[in-house]
């Protein structure tokens, strides 16, 4: 169980269009974690940074990582559950890659494991873009973002979640990348690869920016009273 407040930037993307019963389901999921859930996408999610960073139109490189997932023998059920998705994830990429050749920036694979977390009124929160990417102004300034995937298909970005994403990624090169660049909203992209969308930056951050600082306080506020989620034991963290 986790005593402070801690969410993805995923999560706290949805949260910010979700249904009451949703935001009580995030919260306990993040509060109560799984081990298992902590690790689900690791497998789809490197090689497609890998793929994007080095902007290859190749795709035998995605199937030769298909291929690889595919020989293994898992031991558990939910390895193999989480192989078979991953493998899903990797084949509905291919689908949306040449949408994400980002010619224009300087590309780079993300720390995705090392905790760059950003505090936000109580709460911290994981971004963890999985591309870095560089670019310079017309007058010289240079400029940061970065590019953050969404796995899950039970509840894939929308819009408005994906706007909420993306200045949280902007928020992150803010406070970590600062020494690459200025953070560059229009560097700032959110991408759901179960429905094969890449969404365009917002134009603006400030007032979608002041309804997280809202939305953190009010996770603060109700941290304390997130029940434990039916059969959950502390041996689960």
């Amino acid at each position: 169980m986790r005593e402070k407040p801690r969410i993805s930037a995923t999560k706290l993307a949805e949260y910010m269009c979700a249904s009451f019963a949703r935001k009580r389901a995030i919260l306990q999921e993040n509060k109560f974690p799984q081990e298992v859930a902590m690790v689900r996408w690791t497998q789809a999610e490197r090689p497609i940074a890998q793929y994007v960073a080095e902007g290859s139109s190749e795709l035998g490189f995605l199937d030769r990582e298909i291929e690889k997932l595919q020989a293994t023998d898992p031991d558990t059920e939910f390895k193999t559950q989480n192989r078979d998705l991953c493998v899903e994830a990797l084949e509905t990429f291919k689908q949306l890659s040449n949408q994400l050749l980002l010619t224009d920036f300087k590309r780079s694979v993300g720390p995705t494991r090392q905790s760059m977390p950003i505090a936000i009124n109580g709460v911290v929160v994981s971004v963890l873009p999985q591309i870095i990417l560089e670019s310079m102004t017309r007058k010289g300034e240079k400029v940061v973002g970065g590019v953050k995937f969404s796995f899950p298909k039970s509840h894939p970005l929308k819009e408005t979640s994906a706007e909420f994403l993306s200045t949280l990624v902007h928020w992150h090169c803010e406070e970590h990348l600062s020494t690459l660049g200025r953070s560059d909203m229009r560097l700032c992209y959110a991408v759901d690869v179960p429905t094969s969308t890449v969404f365009q930056p917002p134009k603006t951050y400030k007032r979608r920016r002041q309804y997280i600082q809202e939305a953190c306080h009010e996770i603060v506020q109700r941290w304390p009273n997130v029940p434990a989620p039916t059969g959950y034991t502390e041996a689960d963290t």
